[in-house]
């Protein structure tokens, strides 16, 4: 069901250079999120729980959080302010909800 609901959410939202879509994808026991360029095909910035930064003993919620304001701060040194928000078919809610939170923290738009 996850499947269908994202490929019906990704026919609507695209990311371009100016305004990068946001992918988020979660399994299990991590979380992993980039910034993508359709247009040209490539990865703009990347965070997963499993960068050197995060921390081995925080929660699932804490993790995506922490990764939120991490690919927010490399989204930053990038220059990127704008982005598409793809949740990619998951529920907001839980730790799609606070990658994105502090995402809007660290400074991104959408």
């Amino acid at each position: 069901m996850r499947r269908r609901r994202h490929r019906r959410v990704r026919k609507k939202v695209v990311g371009t250079a100016d305004r990068p879509r946001l992918n988020v994808f979660r399994s299990i026991s991590q979380i992993y999120a980039q910034l993508i360029d359709d247009s040209q095909g490539h990865s703009i910035a990347s965070a997963s729980s499993l960068d050197p930064e995060m921390k081995a003993d925080a929660t699932r919620v804490e993790k995506a959080r922490l990764v939120g304001g991490l690919l927010g701060k490399r989204a930053k040194n990038n220059g990127v302010k704008q982005v598409v928000f793809d949740r990619g078919g998951y529920r907001y809610h839980g730790r799609v909800k606070a990658l994105a939170e502090a995402a809007r923290e660290a400074g991104l738009e959408f």
